[in-house]
């Protein structure tokens, strides 16, 4: 099972269908049958997803747990220090519980919806976030960091309107067709180094990481002032499976 957290980097708004996703393009060229399992949102932050996907993940986080979030706390002038404080304790529930690939941040500049006097202050908070998430995941046991504005970025600074869906703000299926070729070799190294462990391991077959995280993720959200009443909002997804091979 891959479970998956985030905003509308996951969620693929314009796509006509979460098949066309990255995620589940993906997915389904791994040689395993899969459950994909998400609870991204749309518009999420990183403390949306902290408050309210993060605690429904933990029930049952699955073999692998992707987090695709921050390019919101860019567009929403999250602090530096806000964003430091929850993706922190938000990878640090995750990892605990599953482990972790997450995305970087590109440069949210080259959109084309976005009025042309924006698009240094968004490329500056873009680098800024992705920056961050970096210093975060360097050496942090259990994450795999995807760098995306090194794999991303010369690709969509020349793309034409057909890269885009008809919003102009959110990624077509040739977009996610791309991200999808290049975010599948650290979805391969998170597998190829977690598969013996989650197999071999009988804390993790029975559960008792889970619990573990389960306790961590009411300290981390206290930590960090969230409030417990966060705790019980609902999250929306979708469930896919990979069933052909």
């Amino acid at each position: 099972t891959v479970t998956v957290l985030g905003d509308s980097t996951v969620t693929g708004p314009g796509l006509g269908s979460p098949a066309h996703s990255w995620i589940a393009q993906m997915v389904d060229r791994l040689p395993y049958r899969v459950e994909l399992r998400s609870l991204a949102k749309g518009g999420s932050r990183v403390r949306d997803v902290l408050v309210t996907q993060a605690p429904l993940a933990i029930r049952d986080p699955g073999d692998v747990i992707v987090v695709a979030v921050g390019a919101n706390d860019a567009f929403h002038a999250t602090p530096g220090w806000q964003y430091r404080r929850d993706m922190e304790a938000l990878l640090e529930v995750m990892r605990a519980a599953a482990p972790v690939v997450t995305l970087g941040v590109g440069d949210l500049s080259v959109i084309p919806r976005l009025p042309l006097a924006l698009r240094p202050l968004a490329a500056w908070r873009s680098a800024f976030i992705d920056r961050l998430h970096a210093e975060l995941t360097d050496g942090l046991e259990g994450v795999t960091r995807v760098p995306v504005p090194e794999l991303s970025d010369p690709h969509f600074a020349e793309a034409g309107p057909e890269w885009w869906t008809p919003d102009l703000f959110h990624p077509s299926v040739i977009g996610h067709r791309l991200w999808a070729d290049l975010f599948e070799p650290y979805m391969h190294a998170a597998l190829d180094t977690i598969f013996p462990v989650i197999h071999l391991d009988p804390l993790v077959a029975d559960g008792a990481l889970a619990a573990d995280a389960a306790d961590a993720v009411g300290e981390a959200v206290a930590d960090s002032a969230a409030g417990p009443a966060y705790l019980e909002h609902a999250g929306s997804g979708y469930f896919r499976f990979n069933e052909h091979r």
